[in-house]
């Protein structure tokens, strides 16, 4: 939904108030969202202090290594396709670089 909305309405919005006005527009919806579940995460009623050692253990694990490895991957993936999608709009289908998008 992001993609498919959010970017064409952040490249409107960039268009009409300069490239800084998406990033305040996101920046007040993610105030917004952080005070919704502020307001509603539950109380935690454990009050020991967590531990770095517990945390740390989790890198033992594969499942965590191969989990990490492989969003690595896919983004890693996914954004070389974007340097890309320039060049080929531009050079090979001949949009101009001004085109609006």
């Amino acid at each position: 939904m992001a993609t498919v909305v959010g970017v064409p309405l952040g490249a409107l919005l960039g268009q009409l108030s300069g490239r800084r006005g998406p990033f305040w527009v996101l920046a007040a919806l993610s105030a917004g969202a952080a005070a919704v579940v502020g307001r509603y995460i539950p109380a935690d009623e454990r009050r020991e202090a967590p531990s770095v050692r517990a945390e740390f253990a989790a890198l033992r694990d594969v499942g965590v290594w191969l989990t990490l490895s492989s969003m690595t991957l896919l983004m890693g993936g996914l954004l070389a396709t974007y340097t890309y999608v320039s060049p080929l709009l531009t050079e090979r289908a001949h949009i101009p670089r001004g085109a609006p998008g």
